[in-house]
């Protein structure tokens, strides 16, 4: 059996992490601390992404770009990172996602194509 990968995109209130005190960061790492442990085997790639503030945002338009600084977008919720969790089947890495941590937000979870 082929195993596929997923990508669960992790969306939170980016206040979460610039506001909160040293207990409730800790708190946090320590829930994702925990979800390492359990499915750790499963992840085959992770990042944390920096504030929406230093994002930039490239069009193309023919052979002409335009770049525009963020943030973007007034949302609450900001894509602030991801896990490639790699899985037998679609239930396999949706029960996996349901524990990914997500303060302030949810977890959106995508299949990814296999180009191979």
């Amino acid at each position: 059996m082929k195993v596929a990968k997923y990508v669960a995109l992790i969306f939170g209130d980016e206040d979460v992490w610039l506001n909160s005190d040293e207990a409730t960061t800790s708190a946090i790492l320590s829930e994702y601390g925990r979800f390492h442990e359990e499915y750790g085997r499963h992840l085959v790639g992770s990042g944390q992404l920096k504030p929406n503030s230093t994002a930039k945002l490239i069009r193309t338009t023919g052979d002409e770009y335009t770049v525009t600084d963020g943030a973007f977008g007034e949302t609450k919720e900001a894509l602030g990172g991801y896990y490639v969790i790699e899985a037998d089947d679609e239930a396999t890495a949706l029960e996996i996602a349901k524990h990914v941590p997500a303060p302030g937000g949810f977890v959106e979870l995508r299949p990814l194509v296999d180009l191979g």
